[in-house]
C-alpha cells in the first residue's frame, strides 16, 4: 500500500493539533485512530494571563480590572483553584 506524503503531513498535522491519536475523516466525520503515534507532552501545562486593552465600551484595562479585583478580594492567587472532578458515568443497568 502506499500513502501519500501529503495525506501524511495532513493526518500528523491534525493529530498534532488535536494532542490525540486520532483523525477525523473531513468528508465522513468518521474517527479513526492513528496507529503508531504517541503523543508525548513536550512541555510543562502553565497559566498565562492576557489582559484586554481599554475602550469607549469598557474604559479599564484589563490590568486595571485584576488589581480592582485583587483589591477587593475577588481574586485570590496565593490558594490554588477549587476544581470539582467530574461526575463518574454510571452504567445503565437492565
Amino acid at each position: 500500500m502506499v500513502v501519500d506524503r501529503a495525506f501524511v503531513d495532513q493526518v500528523l498535522a491534525v493529530v498534532d493539533a488535536a494532542r490525540a491519536p486520532q483523525y477525523a475523516d473531513p468528508e465522513t466525520g468518521e474517527v479513526h485512530d492513528v496507529p503508531g503515534v504517541r503523543i508525548v507532552p513536550s512541555r510543562s501545562r502553565y497559566f498565562r494571563w492576557t489582559f484586554s486593552r481599554a475602550s469607549k465600551r469598557q474604559p479599564l484595562a484589563g490590568r486595571e480590572l485584576v488589581a480592582e479585583a485583587l483589591a477587593e478580594g475577588h481574586l485570590d492567587l496565593e490558594s490554588p483553584l477549587a476544581i470539582e472532578a467530574a461526575p463518574a458515568e454510571q452504567a445503565d443497568t437492565p
